[in-house]
């Protein structure tokens, strides 16, 4: 009986259920071999009626699986549409010239946030922006920590007897620096 359901997954054709029927309910069947093939009938039915309903749950089921998947993939090429116009707002068309290795990067997770790269992190990393800002960021912490500090950074100037809260209510002249200390007059 393998092979006699149509490849669309259907039932039987008629044909091939009435040819069965008529060898099964033929006169040569005694009556109690009738009784057996149709206690078959009712087991095979039995067993075939929850997969025939799963199979018609799963007919709605598919198209509305086939909507989503189809919406994530627009929402998907969207964003990359949005990711490679961020690129090319900030480093130009240079950008099509690393699309390979872009495309592989963007499949990658950073390590830093957690998330894939995006198209204009792909391309920093990809064409040296990324170590070149790093080491820039670099040279100006090195030169910030080198700078002589001025006492400015730690000390303000004096509070004359007419400041309060402060707001200067008489404009005077600086006249020293001292700590931050707002009770001292």
């Amino acid at each position: 009986m393998a092979g006699s359901y149509p490849a669309d997954g259907g039932t039987p054709s008629a044909t091939q259920a009435e040819q069965l029927n008529e060898q099964l309910s033929g006169s040569h069947l005694s009556e109690e071999q009738r009784q057996g093939v149709e206690v078959v009938r009712q087991l095979i039915a039995a067993e075939t009626q929850p997969l025939l309903a799963a199979l018609d749950e799963m007919k709605t089921v598919v198209p509305t699986v086939q909507q989503w998947q189809q919406q994530q993939e627009v929402q998907s090429q969207e964003k990359l549409a949005s990711e490679i116009a961020d690129a090319k707002d900030a480093h130009g068309e240079d950008v099509e010239n690393y699309g390979e290795q872009i495309a592989a990067l963007i499949n990658t997770v950073n390590p830093l946030t957690k998330a894939p790269y995006t198209v204009r992190e792909s391309y920093e990393l990809v064409t040296g922006k990324a170590q070149q800002a790093a080491n820039a960021a670099r040279q100006t912490d090195a030169t910030y920590v080198r700078q002589p500090r001025t006492r400015s950074r730690h000390l303000r100037p004096r509070l004359s007897a007419t400041m309060v809260a402060g707001i200067c209510l008489l404009p005077k002249p600086v006249q020293s620096w001292r700590l931050w200390d707002l009770n001292a007059s």
